[in-house]
């Protein structure tokens, strides 16, 4: 049975959102899959028109952090980049404009055997996320910008 956690920094812990979630990638049965999102506006807000380029800089360095973390513990680990944001925002439960999918982050012992994925049903739902402070500021430039980088799927690398 998959689980879907979404960690809680206010408590420091993980929450159970979701079970029968499908992993979205071939693992083995002790790996972890780390879904990343972003709320770009509360960078934009800020930043204006350069707050998207340091939310993406941000999520690359938690990218690079969770990967090091990995390495630490043994494991080793990959970032699933032939994922469509859309595929990503279906994992994560994002239905809003407000926040976007980043990556998903595949960490697995070294001597764990991948398995392909198995749909296991339908996803059954827990709880709710904290709502989020409506968008405080806009722009058409960021506004273009949002839609012109949405990630389509691309062929797994082999």
């Amino acid at each position: 049975n998959e689980r879907l956690y979404h960690y809680d920094a206010m408590s420091h812990s993980l929450e159970q959102r979701a079970a029968n979630a499908t992993a979205p990638v071939a693992v083995s049965r002790d790996a972890v899959v780390v879904l990343l999102s972003a709320i770009s506006w509360r960078e934009e807000w800020k930043y204006g028109l350069r707050g998207p380029r340091y939310t993406y800089l941000d999520a690359g360095h938690a990218i690079g952090a969770v990967l090091q973390a990995a390495r630490a513990f043994g494991w080793i680990g990959y970032v699933a980049d032939h994922l469509a944001d859309a595929e990503l925002a279906a994992l994560l439960g994002i239905n809003d404009s407000l926040e976007a999918p980043v990556a998903a982050i595949v960490l697995d012992r070294r001597d764990g055997v991948a398995a392909a994925p198995q749909p296991t049903g339908d996803v059954t739902w827990y709880g709710a996320a904290r709502p989020l402070a409506p968008r405080s500021w806009s722009h058409s430039a960021v506004d273009a910008l949002a839609s012109a980088v949405v990630k389509p799927t691309t062929p797994p690398r082999q």
